[in-house]
């Protein structure tokens, strides 16, 4: 029967012998564009139906490639314009809203790449109250 130190020897060997596989990797790389800004914010919470959804990235994104979608309350998607840069942010996109939202959650989800290629997506959500 084999040690118990036996399969810790073997991963220390193949560590030695790897020096790259001893290396950590953050499970999100830094050198990649990430969401950094939205308007609304994640999690907050609106007296009033915003005008656009706007998002703000790490570095410029790709358009031609790049969707925001809004699901309502009931989980019915809401309409939205096509995504399009907001003027003079290369690193920033906006879809404006159709019509006022009414009082519930709502999640904002997108998709986009960075202009090195890689898939960009995320979701986050935000209320708007009832009103008084």
């Amino acid at each position: 029967m084999a040690s118990p130190r036996v399969p810790l020897l073997v991963a220390l060997a193949y560590a030695l012998a790897c020096p790259a596989s001893a290396v950590a990797v953050p499970s999100h790389a830094p050198w990649h564009a990430r969401l950094v800004k939205s308007q609304p914010a994640t999690h907050d919470t609106l007296t009033t139906s915003p005008a656009s959804i706007k998002l703000w990235f790490s570095e410029p994104v790709e358009i031609a490639v790049s969707r925001i979608r809004l699901v309502g309350p009931s989980g019915a998607p809401i309409a939205l314009g096509n995504a399009s840069h907001i003027a003079n942010e290369g690193s920033a996109m906006m879809a404006t809203v159709g019509r006022p939202l009414r009082p519930g959650t709502y999640w904002v989800r997108w998709t986009s790449a960075a202009q090195d290629g890689h898939a960009l997506k995320g979701e986050f959500s935000f209320v708007i109250a009832p009103g008084k």
